[in-house]
């Protein structure tokens, strides 16, 4: 995959997993991520450093706001958005998660994904603090389960658990994949063409925390 000569002296006594694209984390995000690079036909490899679950989009009660209701507008959802923001967001950032988001939610209502309907019909949206309509998707108190469950098992990809990611491989300004640990393989060198961080947020740089 790479010149010899652009190896890292450091690592090349490792053992060596080669891959197309390597995808840290497997929370809703990198879940996706690996979706998204599966239907390139790329080889997709995904490290985590528990079990698949153990991430805080398995744990997240909240549902997700999506406009997608018939009263419902992006532009309406846009708005709100930047009037709760208080002039601190991102006015193209909130617009591109806003239209983009919501177009991810309909990939997974087709997918299958079990949100609360009325009556066993129509998608149920509650309505929740800085939201000026009911655009809220829930599945009951553990929404962020249920997704998790669901891009598991849409996902195809290889799945090594117990990976614990030690450090980027970069040379010359590219990076070449992670260093890894895992307790009965030891040190390997996942070698990557492209590497997505998807490690979700800080709450380790925390002495307590309760991000898993």
């Amino acid at each position: 995959m790479t010149p010899r000569t652009l190896v890292p002296l450091d690592i090349r006594g490792l053992p060596v997993i080669d891959t197309d694209v390597l995808i840290v984390g497997s929370g809703s995000a990198a879940l996706r991520a690996a979706l998204a690079a599966s239907r390139q036909r790329r080889r997709v490899l995904i490290v985590t450093k528990k079990q698949s679950i153990d991430c805080n989009s398995f744990y997240a009660q909240g549902g997700i706001a999506a406009a997608l209701a018939e009263h419902d507008s992006p532009e309406s959802h846009i708005l709100d958005t930047l009037k709760v923001g208080c002039g601190l967001s991102d006015p193209g950032m909130v617009e591109i998660v806003v239209r983009e988001g919501a177009e991810r939610v309909r990939e997974l209502i087709d997918a299958g994904a079990p949100f609360d309907r009325d009556g066993g019909r129509r998608l149920s949206f509650g309505l929740e603090g800085g939201h000026s309509i009911a655009r809220v998707l829930h599945r009951g108190d553990e929404t962020g389960a249920m997704l998790e469950r669901e891009l598991l098992h849409l996902v195809k990809s290889r799945i090594l658990e117990n990976c614990f990611a030690l450090d980027l491989v970069t040379h010359d300004g590219a990076c070449w994949g992670v260093v890894t640990t895992h307790p009965k393989k030891g040190l390997q060198w996942i070698r990557a063409r492209r590497t997505v961080l998807a490690t979700g947020g800080l709450g380790q740089i925390y002495r307590e925390t309760t991000n898993p």
